[in-house]
């Protein structure tokens, strides 16, 4: 990052581009002009400059999210094997989750 290319964001703004996605109203942004990470909530309606804090807290989020996955995989599994599914029509299912 220049200072030339820093003084342009600071003038006519950043050039925001989606780095990740953690929940569907979540995000992580980056400018493409100047390198700046930034934090993007719908839910508050806001942008913030990307820090230790954030990072912490998206990654909570981000694990607490593979966890209820996971969770929700497994009741599939449990339900599927307590009807007795048969394993043709399970893969299928499993396929479809992809």
């Amino acid at each position: 990052m220049t200072r030339y290319t820093r003084a342009i964001c600071l003038v006519l703004g950043h050039k925001y581009k989606i780095v990740k996605k953690y929940t569907p109203t979540i995000r992580k942004l980056k400018c493409k002009r100047c390198g700046q990470y930034f934090g993007m909530s719908d839910d508050v309606q806001c942008i913030v400059p990307w820090d230790k804090e954030l990072e912490e807290a998206h990654r909570d989020i981000e694990n607490i999210t593979i966890l209820i996955k996971r969770k929700e995989m497994e009741k599939i599994r449990e339900l599927e094997q307590q009807l007795d599914v048969p394993l043709k029509l399970r893969m299928d299912l499993h396929e479809c989750e992809k």
